[in-house]
Parts: structure tokens; C-alpha cells; sequence
């Protein structure tokens, strides 16, 4: 059962802690469905990677199935189904009727895109550059990654040494290409 249902909707803050919970699995017809199925006005879900399988009804999600709250810097990894061919369903949210920034789903989770999450290659995560965007807005927390070495293949709130920067290369003033990587120069490609 999710966290927070219509009815009984989860309302407070979650901060996930940049913690990655894995191995969720619903499998319903129900609606609002997700890690969380439905969040309230003055709910917040922030800082959380979720893999899994989420199968639901209308208003299903990998995170969220229906947020009228705020969800930030969140992504999805796992799979996203709708057992109705007119469901709002997405990779990260399945319905937003509130404030979403900086979430994200892996382009092969779910076959709707749904509310606002961007949908991003399993080579986007691995590069560093959905860790990157997560920490963009945020001062004190640091969003990061082993690129090298110690690979990870999904962001973590990490110490500063793994957090990740943008190379861009300009032509002309307009980017080019980008590369991303650590202080310590991993992540960029050996020349």
C-alpha cells in the first residue's frame, strides 16, 4: 500500500536523505499508486531515488500517482504500468497539480511521460548529469556521484568530493557539447 491514499493523503515533509529505495512493488488496479499515492497541498517529498515496479490504476506513479504538494529532487528507475488505457501515468508522477522541480524518471520506466519528471537515458544518469541538474538549486545538501573508480550508476547526497560539475564546451556562445565530472577529474573522458 502506498504512502498516503485519496482520503487519507500523506501531508508533512519526507526528506529521503538522497537514499535510493529499491525493490517496490505494487501490482493493483487501485488508483494512486506510487512510493507515495497521493500527496496533499501541504505535503513535500524531497531527496529520493525509487526503483522498483509500480502497476495501478488512473493517477499512477514511480514516486508520486497524484502530488498537489511540492516534490523535489526525486527520480524514478523502475517501471511504471497502468492497468487503464486512459490513466494519468508517468515515469516520476503520474498526476501534478502542485509544484514539481528537478525530477526525473529513466526513459524506459513507463510509456507515458506524466507531469512535468524528465525522462532521461540510463547514459544520462551514468554520465553525472541528473546529478549535476539535482544539485543545481541547492546550497547545503550535495547531490553527487562516483563517475570513476567508484562508479555509481545513480545519484547520492554524497560529501563534496563526489559532487559533480558541467564542463561546456561554446562555439560561437552556444554550448556545444558538455562532459561532466568530479573535483578530482573523473568523469571526463581519458584523452
Amino acid at each position: 500500500m502506498p504512502i498516503g491514499i485519496s482520503g487519507k493523503p500523506f501531508s508533512g515533509t519526507f526528506e529521503g536523505g538522497g537514499h535510493k529505495i529499491t525493490g517496490l512493488y505494487i501490482d493493483t488496479t487501485e488508483n494512486y499508486q506510487g512510493l507515495f499515492g497521493y500527496v496533499e497541498w501541504d505535503g513535500t517529498v524531497k531527496n529520493l531515488g525509487v526503483g522498483g515496479t509500480v502497476t495501478g490504476g488512473d493517477r499512477t506513479g514511480g514516486v508520486v500517482g497524484q502530488s498537489r504538494g511540492t516534490v523535489t529532487s526525486c527520480y524514478n528507475t523502475g517501471t511504471v504500468t497502468a492497468t487503464k488505457s486512459t490513466a494519468a501515468v508517468g515515469g516520476g508522477l503520474g498526476a501534478n497539480d502542485g509544484h514539481i522541480l528537478l525530477c526525473y524518471y529513466l526513459d524506459t520506466s513507463c510509456s507515458k511521460g506524466g507531469s512535468n519528471a524528465l525522462d532521461v537515458t540510463k547514459e544520462q544518469f551514468a554520465s553525472g548529469e541528473v546529478a549535476w541538474n539535482l544539485q543545481r538549486f541547492q546550497a547545503e545538501r550535495v547531490w553527487g556521484q562516483g563517475l570513476r573508480g567508484i562508479k555509481h550508476p545513480y545519484p547520492q547526497l554524497r560529501n563534496k568530493d563526489f559532487m559533480v560539475y558541467k564542463v561546456a564546451f561554446m562555439v560561437d556562445g552556444e554550448e556545444y557539447a558538455a562532459a561532466y565530472t568530479n573535483r578530482t577529474g573523473h568523469g571526463l573522458p581519458a584523452r
